[in-house]
């Protein structure tokens, strides 16, 4: 159930004889893993956020380059974008829906290997990348993945694998809670809000609700965050959730399909094709910034990076940064 409450801890529910285990591997672990990074902004998002389409470039390492070489050079920025995730299974990702748990019974098998288990919250991506895939379920830690032939199938099958190699079958049964990293990892970081562009939301109402619980409690009273509209789309097409979002976060919001398609290809010193002309006539984002119909092309994720960053500068966001 949505609460729009970030979840902090999760619950012990492993069995009693796997909890000694456990922690010896977390120690193992600790004493083995490299330092983490101290990260001053998070973007949470979905593939536009990641940079599909982009080469190596998405927004929020263009944002790091500006904010490091201006402001700090201590300042790194999280990329927490997943491909294919709607805007309600980044909320369960990050630790806003409370709780996220197994759907099923499930055995975790003696001596390791991942298992089959099924998830109370549809398809929870995880991404590819091995910063993403850790979580804990019911205390032990290991790896989440997801098998299905694309982003856009219906069926899939989630799988866990525990870090260490337990002793015995470890039954768990069904509300064994599951935290991912992300549900923990960037406590207290200046949230960058980009989502929606994958469904996950029936109305405005519905989505605003979800970037204010990605914002969180703490970071909405003190009025530092920065929510990102979604860049698909024409004006007229985009109208109602545009002006809802406005009146939502005022100057935290940052119109990028208004901003891509008026004044994008002239900061990126391009000449605008025909069709190009023709698509920002309409309000749509044009294609010499795209590298399909939905995801940016490494010049309009450049665009993005600029445009969040002048507005951090703008709203006085990046003064208590300054070294």
């Amino acid at each position: 159930m949505f609460t729009g409450k970030r979840r902090t801890n999760g619950k012990w529910c492993a069995a009693p004889h796997v909890l000694a285990l456990f922690f010896f591997a977390l120690c193992c672990l600790a004493a083995c893993a490299p330092a983490e990074k101290s990260y001053t902004v998070v973007c949470w998002g979905d593939s536009l956020t990641w940079g599909a389409g982009g080469g190596a470039t998405n927004y929020p390492s263009v944002l790091e380059g500006l904010l490091q070489k201006n402001v700090n050079e201590e300042i790194y920025v999280a990329n927490a974008g997943v491909g294919g995730e709607s805007s309600a299974t980044i909320c369960a990702r990050a630790g806003v829906y409370d709780p996220l748990a197994l759907a099923a019974d499930a055995v975790l098998p003696a001596g390791g290997g991942r298992t089959k288990v099924v998830l109370n919250y549809p398809v929870l991506r995880q991404g590819g990348r091995e910063e993403l895939d850790p979580c804990t379920l019911g205390g032990i830690e290991g790896k989440l993945t997801i098998e299905q032939r694309s982003y856009t199938a219906e069926e899939y099958t989630h799988y866990f694998e525990p870090s260490v190699k337990l002793q015995e079958d470890v039954p768990l049964t069904a509300g064994t809670e599951l935290v991912t990293r992300h549900a923990t990892a960037f406590d207290g970081c200046f949230p960058v809000v980009f989502i929606g562009q994958n469904g996950g939301w029936e109305d405005s109402g519905e989505l605003i609700a979800q970037q204010r619980a990605l914002i969180g409690a703490e970071s909405l009273a003190a009025g530092r965050y920065l929510v990102l509209g979604l860049t698909s789309g024409s004006a007229a097409s985009r109208a109602e959730l545009e002006g809802a979002m406005e009146e939502a976060f005022g100057e935290r919001y940052v119109n990028l399909r208004a901003y891509l398609s008026g004044k994008g290809l002239a900061d990126a010193g391009i000449t605008p094709t025909e069709e190009d002309e023709a698509q920002m006539a309409e309000g749509v984002v044009p294609e010499s910034l795209r590298s399909d119909g939905v995801h940016l092309n490494a010049d309009g994720y450049r665009l993005i990076g600029n445009i969040v960053y002048d507005t951090m500068r703008r709203l006085g966001f990046t003064a208590a940064w300054e070294s």
